[in-house]
């Protein structure tokens, strides 16, 4: 027997739910979210009425832009130079281009590529600048690598090459991807970033710049399945359905 409770999520306030909701996660036994914008009030709402799972400790670090960011400098893995919105404003560093992006959001939303007064111009109408960063702009091709991992060990992944740009896509031109064999940095590369961001259960999209030295540049992480239609062609490559997995 199921009870389907339709809700506005985006707009959902953890401390003052609507009687239905909040009547159904008192006896809750397990809350499931997988959706990368679900992530986090899904962990608001385990803490709040002390569900088992994730809690906002485990899903900032693959969340939050700037939290993976200091994560993985702390683990010393290659990233573009970064900084909060305030400190870049005290930045003086001689660097071609920049890209504003905010911490909590996907998709390449909000996203901008400009010189350090593009940059400061679009950013003067902006009311919370804690909510965003900036990184040094660093030309290559992107790669995507999607997976699984189960108990901190990688069980099965597929590294891609994006054909144009996600943040092109934003902009209304086309995007696509290709499977390619896997780099020999890829497993490596993955396993790293999964240890210092402490992911170790579920389904996993990253996102990699490659240099034009080859050389591969942490750019984003995302603990969920890759959407569009990676989940299709994964599992006509390898026989596995992502999503089943990542359940």
């Amino acid at each position: 027997p199921a009870t389907l409770i339709e809700a506005d999520l985006t707009h959902l306030d953890v401390n003052n739910l609507p009687e239905k909701i909040y009547r159904t996660l008192l006896s809750c036994d397990c809350l499931i979210a997988r959706s990368e914008f679900d992530l986090l009030l899904a962990a608001k709402l385990r803490e709040a009425f002390n569900i088992a799972g994730e809690t906002s400790v485990d899903v900032l670090p693959i969340r939050d832009k700037f939290i993976m960011r200091r994560l993985a400098q702390k683990h010393k893995i290659r990233q573009p130079e970064f900084w909060s919105l305030p400190q870049f404003q005290n930045n003086t560093a001689a660097i071609d281009k920049y890209v504003l992006k905010p911490r909590l959001d996907a998709s390449s939303n909000g996203v901008l590529i400009g010189n350090r007064q593009e940059i400061i111009n679009s950013t003067e109408k902006i009311t919370r600048p804690e909510q965003w960063l900036i990184e040094a702009y660093i030309p290559g091709e992107i790669y995507h690598i999607d997976g699984f991992i189960e108990q901190g060990f990688i069980k099965t992944m597929q590294t891609s090459k994006y054909i144009n740009t996600c943040l092109n896509y934003a902009s209304g031109a086309p995007l696509g991807s290709a499977q390619i064999p896997e780099p020999s940095w890829a497993k490596s590369f993955t396993e790293k970033i999964t240890q210092a961001l402490r992911y170790a259960n579920g389904s996993l999209h990253l996102e990699v710049i490659v240099d034009q030295n080859g050389q591969p540049y942490f750019l984003e992480f995302a603990g969920r399945v890759g959407g569009s239609y990676v989940v299709e062609t994964f599992e006509l490559k390898t026989g596995i359905n992502l999503h089943q997995c990542d359940l």
